[in-house]
Parts: C-alpha cells; structure tokens; sequence
C-alpha cells in the first residue's frame, strides 16, 4: 500500500461504510422484487426448463444406466437457474423502474 498515509486510508474506510448502507437498502429492494409473484413465476418457467437441460446433460450417463441419482447435484441443476433468472428479473425491473 505505497503512497496510501492514514488519513485517505481513513476516509476511504469511511466512504466505504457510507456505501455500504446504500447498497444495503439496495440488496433489501432487490430481494423484495425478486420475490415478487411475476418474477418468481418467470423463474420458476426457467428453472424447470433450463434444470431439467441441466440434469440430463449433467446425469446422462447415472441416468441411463440405471445408477443412482446425485441429490445434490439435481438440486443445484435446479436452483442456479431460478436464482439467475430471478436475480436478472428483478434488476431488469428495478432498471426500468429507476431505483
């Protein structure tokens, strides 16, 4: 940390906090919407599309030969889908809505 003294690196410690508290309100807005009943039946559409891709590419072989299912992994191939479709939702919303 060259050329940083105590003083800026106290002020940027402070406008850090301050930001902070901006982006938790901003985080609180975000989930709100992306828990909203438009944006979770949209990415409820995704996740069974998109998850059910997932799990036949991901478990072809364990499927088809009869092996065991992965648990975890189903669960996954099911919830990064529906997390992204509804995270992108919501910031879309809140973009056009202008927060």
């Amino acid at each position: 940390m060259q050329g940083l003294d105590r003083s800026s690196l106290w002020a940027a410690s402070f406008n850090y906090r301050r930001v902070g508290k901006e982006s938790l309100t901003q985080v609180v807005k975000l989930i709100t919407v992306m828990f909203s009943r438009p944006v979770i039946a949209n990415a409820t559409r995704v996740m069974i599309v998109v998850g059910t891709c997932l799990n036949i590419v991901n478990q072809e072989g364990t499927i088809w030969c009869g092996g065991g299912i992965d648990w975890s992994r189903l669960m996954m191939n099911y919830a990064v889908p529906f997390l992204v479709a509804s995270y992108s939702a919501a910031k879309a919303r809140m973009s056009i809505v202008g927060s």
